[in-house]
Order: C-alpha cells, then sequence, then structure tokens
C-alpha cells in the first residue's frame, strides 16, 4: 500500500452491529484516488467487536487492540504515534458523515421543513400552556416534534430519538442516538423576538458528532459535523465558521443573561483578570455568538438539559471552540446520564 494521505482514528468500544454498517457504507462512499487508511482502536470491547476486527483487519485496515478499557482520549492520543498519514481523529459516525455530505443535506432540510412549521405558528395568533416544571408549552412544540420525529424515522429507522417532548417508544440503552430540542428558546418565540431555534443533535458513545440548528425567523441555519468543520447558511450562502483566539489585547466580549444566574454571574465577572464588555443576547443564539466571532466566552451558572446544549456545542467544538463544565471536561451525553447540565462555561479558546 502507498504511503497514506490520511489517517482517520476511530475508537471503538461496543458497537459490532452498527459499525459492520458503517464499515460497508464507509467503503461504498470513499472518494477515488484518495489514499487513506483506517485506524480503529477497541477499547475492551465486550461484544464480539475484537474478534471481528481481527479478521477483518487489512493493507487499509488497521487494528489496535486496547487490553483494558483505558477511554477514547488515551486511545486516540497512543494512536498518533504509529499513524502513517495526517491523522484525523473523529467517531465511526462522525467519519461516515465526513464521506457523504447528503447525510448532512438530510439532516438540514428535516430541520428546514420544521422551522416552516415554526413560522406558521409565528405568524397565526397562537396560545402557551405552563407545564409542571413552570416551563411553557406552544402547539408549535408538539407540531415541530411531530414532524421531526417522522421525518427522522423516514431517513434513519434505527436510530433512537430522545427529544424534550418525547421519547422513542421501544426505550432501550443506546450509543448512538438522536438528541431533539424541537423548539429552543420558546420565551424568545412568545417575546416575538425572532430568537429561537430548532435544534438536531446525533450524540454518539458520549460525544456530540453532528448538530443542526435553525433559526427561521432570521433565516439562519447552522451546522456541524465531526471531522467536517462548522457552516453558517443565510439564503444560499454558506460561510465556514471558525473562532477567534482572544490574546489579551482587547477587552474579552462575555455574552450572557442578566436574568438565568445573575448573581452567580456578576461574582464570576467580579474577579475576573481580564478587561471585559458584557453582551447580553438571547438563550439560543449566544454559542453561536461565539461561533460567529461576536464573543468570546459564555459562562452559564444556571441548570440547563443535554437538548439545550448538545446542537450548540457541535457547532462550536467544531468551529474551534470548547463547551466545558466546572472541572474543565467538555459536556458528554447519553440515554444513561442525567438529563440536566450543571454550570458549564463555553469559549473560543
Amino acid at each position: 500500500m502507498n504511503q497514506p494521505e490520511i489517517s482517520f482514528i476511530v475508537p471503538i468500544f461496543n458497537y459490532l452491529e452498527e459499525m459492520q454498517v458503517m464499515l460497508a457504507t464507509l467503503q461504498a462512499t470513499l472518494p477515488s484516488g484518495l489514499i487513506c487508511e483506517l485506524i480503529l482502536v477497541d477499547d475492551a470491547s465486550t461484544d464480539g467487536t475484537r474478534q471481528w476486527l481481527i479478521e477483518f483487519a487489512g493493507p487499509s485496515l488497521r487494528v489496535m487492540l486496547n487490553a483494558r478499557n483505558v477511554d477514547f482520549a488515551w486511545s486516540n492520543h497512543a494512536v498518533v504515534a504509529v499513524a502513517r498519514g495526517d491523522c484525523h481523529k473523529t467517531s465511526l459516525y462522525g467519519l461516515v458523515m465526513l464521506l457523504k455530505n447528503q447525510q448532512l443535506d438530510a439532516h438540514c432540510r428535516i430541520a428546514e421543513v420544521a422551522g416552516h412549521e415554526v413560522m406558521d405558528v409565528y405568524a397565526s395568533d397562537f396560545s402557551a400552556w405552563t407545564m409542571d416544571d413552570a416551563s411553557p408549552l406552544t402547539l408549535a412544540n408538539l407540531c415541530i416534534d411531530t414532524v421531526i420525529r417522522l421525518r427522522l424515522k423516514a431517513v434513519f429507522p434505527s436510530i433512537f430519538i430522545l427529544s424534550e417532548e418525547s421519547v422513542t417508544a421501544e426505550q432501550h440503552f443506546s450509543e448512538t442516538f438522536f438528541l431533539v430540542d424541537s423548539l429552543g428558546g420558546i420565551k424568545e418565540l412568545l417575546k416575538l423576538n425572532g430568537e429561537f431555534t430548532v435544534n438536531i443533535a446525533v450524540v454518539h458513545q458520549g460525544q456530540v458528532v453532528a448538530g443542526f440548528v435553525l433559526a427561521p425567523a432570521l433565516g439562519e441555519l447552522y451546522y456541524a459535523a465531526s471531522g467536517l468543520g462548522a457552516f453558517k447558511r443565510v439564503a444560499f450562502e454558506t460561510a465556514v465558521l471558525q473562532v477567534a483566539e482572544f490574546d489579551g489585547t482587547d477587552p474579552l466580549r462575555v455574552i450572557g443573561s442578566r436574568f438565568n444566574g445573575a448573581d452567580a454571574l456578576a461574582a464570576w465577572l467580579a474577579v475576573l483578570p481580564y478587561e471585559h464588555r458584557f453582551v447580553v443576547a438571547g438563550s439560543f443564539l449566544k454559542f453561536y455568538c461565539i461561533a460567529n466571532d461576536n464573543a468570546d466566552i459564555y459562562p452559564r451558572f444556571s441548570l440547563t438539559s443535554q437538548w439545550d446544549t448538545a446542537t450548540a456545542q457541535c457547532v462550536l467544538e467544531s468551529a474551534g471552540g470548547a463547551v466545558l463544565d466546572l472541572t474543565g471536561n467538555p459536556l458528554r451525553y447519553g440515554l444513561d446520564r442525567h438529563v440536566l447540565n450543571t454550570t458549564l462555561c463555553s469559549d473560543g479558546r
């Protein structure tokens, strides 16, 4: 085999059946002429993945077997040393997404169809109900959730769906699932200020590997996928998103809310060792202000849910930023994890 141009490093743990399907898809869609190697790192799987990988290995597919479960970050770091091409770390789902742009387009179209439904409600004389947790609910939430669920099932019938309004009936543990917030920023919808969004994320093994968020009233679509980058589409123009590095020469642009966790935010700003400027934005647009280079950091001192942050985290991370918890680690997602996030901090690094 010739020297590969690219080395795709993909850590795997207990994902045999789905991995077999994705590898078949990958082999069928690799661009002709691309010389690459795929390095699959098994993190001590217990479902037969290890045995299957040993038999499947070949010149362009290398297999490394961890003696014990050491986590994906360590696996990625260890494999870089033996990769023969430019390293590209990703999940298997993210790699297939990278080579099959039509899947990105399918997600974008689903978000756009849901956006049309939102705007129909937005233009009407709609009303809202109060749920048990005191949060508002509108007809738009229910209609859009149904539209997204039906269309995702039509295109990706085997992938589990968890949303704020509903959950797939055959509930089971799944390492890959859709995480949907059919109408993010409902308070902004009720204020008629246009700062509300449709959010669809793909979670794989605790990480968000693809995210799609549409602000239909603003005509803005943000989307990202692991290894592919982050993008903003307005009308027919698409721009690549890249966060700006804060070098300390200008005031730090802090974005946040004057209401959620205001006291904790004020205390945090009081001890901030940088000259700063505070910017207020709608709750679901703060992450994207960082990705658009209109802010540097977003500290959040009140609770959020997994579906509140997933799409935004994917977009921001793919643009070079980060969404971290208080320990400095990226937020994680999963059906086996508590739905609520605690304090978080988003930044452009």
